[in-house]
């Protein structure tokens, strides 16, 4: 991947449910031009997540507590304006990320929760940020958001500024919420756990896949440092009729395509006019492809002189050349008009057709469900990734299957987290967990998302294990085990 690649996902790369370094979850504002990397030493199984299980029967009425703010707490207007407010009043200043005394966001469930309670360093941060905390607080309790001006506008060089800001309040929110938590106020925890949850859904709204991938990132927080702490709590309500009425699947990505698609034609109009069968001169193509090199290398601290573009696209150009032109022929092309085309509109041509399939082979299946759609969408990433060292609109598609992979990786740590809360609920009725997960009776037992199947699980009388295992061919890591312990 190059370092330009690097940069324009590392927005995403951190924000994953799966993306763990040194057994914590990244979610701290990372600067925007981080490298990704996986750790040196990769664990050979999933992640292992332990709690302590309470008895805990479904509350009645059945949705007293409730994820997402209710419709009678939302306020008329539109959000972002109040996001714009919050992000002016952030302490810290992104994409820096935490300095000096806000290290401790840098991961919210480092203390434990009867540490956490008494941290003067917490509270301190909490202080700090409480101004900005309460538009955000406003902010996802409006009915409407809209971002104004983005990539229709700006194409690939939009203003992600306010978007890390958001990141870093999703942050703050989970170490808010953990402290709650931590101190016994449950009413508040869940109002936390209801910000959270809401900005991680107006985030997703309309927007280019790494603006969505990081309102999954705010998503995977407040299920991981939130909603399993309040699971393991003792006389912690039972959550499972709260996390079945979240939508689903949580976050909707049914606008990705036609926002990742259309991002190319907002920087370069004139591709729209190509895509028609217009023939643009060899200047034009140039422009477009020496401009696809500089997206591609540039990051925010680094700009290529412009004779280096000029080299890589001379190169680029000339590597490209032959098969340019036996594409052309292809497409039953005079061979002296192809050989008089200048190599730029040849390559142009040739790399614009390239794009064109690849894109509609990584979003072909989109729509699918998820076991019929991810295997599709991964193979047609992976012939895109293989080709954007070659041609650099390749780039604009590669990498994108993981939006759809991770959308259903937040779909599948709620279907666990509600699982964890049917067994807490058979525990508070029966006395004892099941001895198979089927032996589940009092409420429906989820799915897991990526086998349409329920998850596996295994007990000894005290000791409950669930696993959502990574898929196959996929990092092992990247899956899940929890343990649980009943109370005794």
């Amino acid at each position: 991947m190059s370092k330009g690649t690097k940069a324009r996902t590392v927005l995403c790369a951190a924000a994953l449910v799966g993306g763990w370094v040194s057994g914590h979850l990244v979610l701290a504002a990372a600067p925007a031009t981080a490298p990704v990397t996986q750790p040196d030493t990769q664990p050979a199984g999933p992640e292992v997540v332990k709690l302590t299980l309470h008895p805990s029967a479904t509350t009645q009425p059945a949705l007293q507590y409730k994820l997402l703010p209710d419709l009678f707490d939302q306020m008329p207007g539109n959000a972002a304006p109040l996001y714009a407010v919050a992000g002016d009043l952030l302490p810290t200043a992104p994409p820096s990320g935490p300095q000096g005394d806000f290290e401790r966001i840098d991961d919210p469930g480092a203390l434990p929760l009867d540490q956490l309670a008494h941290d003067k360093e917490t509270a301190s941060i909490l202080k700090k940020c409480a101004q900005g905390l309460q538009y955000v607080d406003l902010a996802a309790r409006r009915e409407d958001v809209d971002w104004g001006p983005g990539f229709q506008q700006f194409g690939f060089d939009q203003d992600h500024s306010s978007l890390r800001r958001m990141w870093v309040y999703g942050v703050i929110l989970s170490l808010r919420g953990r402290y709650q938590l931590a101190r016994g106020d449950l009413p508040a925890a869940l109002h936390t756990m209801q910000t959270s949850f809401s900005m991680a859904r107006q985030i997703n709204q309309g927007r280019p896949l790494y603006d969505a991938m990081a309102g999954k990132g705010i998503a995977a927080g407040a299920l991981y440092y939130l909603v399993q702490e309040w699971v393991g709590l003792d006389h912690s309500p039972n959550l499972y009729w709260a996390l079945s009425d979240l939508p689903h699947p949580f976050l909707d990505y049914k606008n990705v395509p036609r926002v990742q698609q259309g991002m190319l034609y907002s920087q370069f109009p004139a591709l729209r006019e190509a895509a028609e069968g217009k023939e643009l001169p060899a200047e034009q193509w140039r422009q477009v492809i020496r401009e696809l090199i500089r997206i591609d290398e540039v990051d925010m601290q680094f700009k290529p002189p412009p004779n280096d573009l000029d080299k890589r696209l001379n190169d680029i150009v000339t590597r490209a050349v032959p098969k340019a032109r036996e594409y052309l022929l292809a497409t039953k092309m005079l061979e002296a008009r192809v050989q008089a085309m200048p190599p730029e509109q040849a390559v142009g041509i040739y790399f614009f057709h390239e794009y064109q399939v690849a894109s509609d082979e990584v979003w072909k299946a989109w729509e699918l469900p998820y076991l019929q759609s991810i295997e599709l969408l991964h193979q047609a990433d992976d012939r895109a990734r293989q080709g954007e060292k070659d041609n650099p609109f390749l780039a604009v598609v590669a990498y994108t299957w993981t939006a759809k992979r991770e959308a259903g990786w937040t779909d599948r740590y709620i279907a666990l987290l509600r699982t964890v809360e049917a067994l807490r609920n058979h525990l508070a009725r029966h006395g004892q967990l099941p001895e198979r997960l089927d032996q589940i009776s009092d409420v429906p037992l989820p799915l897991d998302p990526f086998t349409d199947k329920p998850f596996s699980y295994r007990t000894d009388g005290h000791l409950g294990t669930l696993e959502a295992l990574a898929p196959p061919g996929r990092w092992p890591g990247s899956g899940w085990r929890i343990e649980m312990t009943v109370a005794e």
